[in-house]
């Protein structure tokens, strides 16, 4: 009695293992109206979307920043990397910054953000901004060709390499 019950209870699990993947397979795409007139096609596999227009399928690409110059490659390299703060859940060095100027209190003025090249791929990049006990940044070195970015701040040999002075 108990193997009848063990093999009906492993054809069930099988079965239900199999309907499942059917399931998967025959939902695998998503429509979505995006409004305006716009129908995507998701693949709920892959992720990769496509615009449905009249009878044509338009898959859609990623914006990539075009004509983007190296200083600006630099700063969007910095903004969107996470060397302030690390973590599973760790916000963009951009974020973060926000973040921290938000607790901030009295005066303060946005310069933003600076890029001065070092050599041919590296770039000190900087965040600056004023406040009533002078004017302050947040300092990065981002290596364009290999897409790095290091926090300089409290690192004393990139400190002493680009002459920053707490």
């Amino acid at each position: 009695m108990n193997k009848t019950v063990v093999y009906s209870v492993g054809i069930i699990a099988l079965a239900a293992i199999a309907c499942f993947s059917v399931y998967i397979l025959g939902n695998r795409f998503a429509i979505t109206n995006a409004g305006e007139g716009r129908i995507y096609k998701i693949d709920r596999m892959t992720g990769k979307s496509t615009l449905i227009l009249q009878n044509r399928e338009i898959p859609v690409v990623e914006n990539k920043p075009k004509n983007e110059s190296d200083d600006e490659k630099a700063i969007r390299l910095a903004k969107s990397s996470h060397t302030l703060k690390t973590g599973l859940y760790a916000p963009s060095n951009e974020q973060e910054i926000h973040s921290r100027m938000r607790e901030m209190r009295g005066s303060l003025k946005i310069i933003g953000w600076e890029a001065d090249r070092v050599d041919d791929q590296t770039f000190l990049v900087k965040y600056v901004f004023e406040t009533a006990g002078g004017q302050r940044a947040y300092h990065f070195e981002v290596n364009t060709l290999a897409d790095i970015v290091r926090n300089i701040d409290g690192d004393p040999g990139l400190e002493a390499k680009y002459g920053i002075s707490r």
